[in-house]
């Protein structure tokens, strides 16, 4: 996601009281933002996206991606 510059430390504090992200890690590129997050099925995923975070007011944008596969290597 992309979020207003200098807006981190404010919108840092709104994700604390999610319970649905499970991670978020400030970092470089063309995004601002990546959360992990764990929903219940793609509706819940839809209702999260467009009525929890894309009407706080620091997100410009977002975009999904689907976790298909998670290997564990050791």
């Amino acid at each position: 996601m992309r979020i207003e510059q200098h807006s981190w430390e404010r919108f840092r504090g709104y994700l604390r009281d999610i319970p649905e992200v499970d991670h978020a890690a400030l970092v470089s590129g063309d995004v601002d933002l990546l959360l992990l997050v764990r929903v219940a099925d793609a509706a819940a995923l839809r209702t999260f996206v467009l009525e929890r975070l894309q009407r706080l007011p620091e997100v410009k944008s977002t975009q999904t991606m689907f976790i298909l596969d998670e290997p564990h290597l050791q």
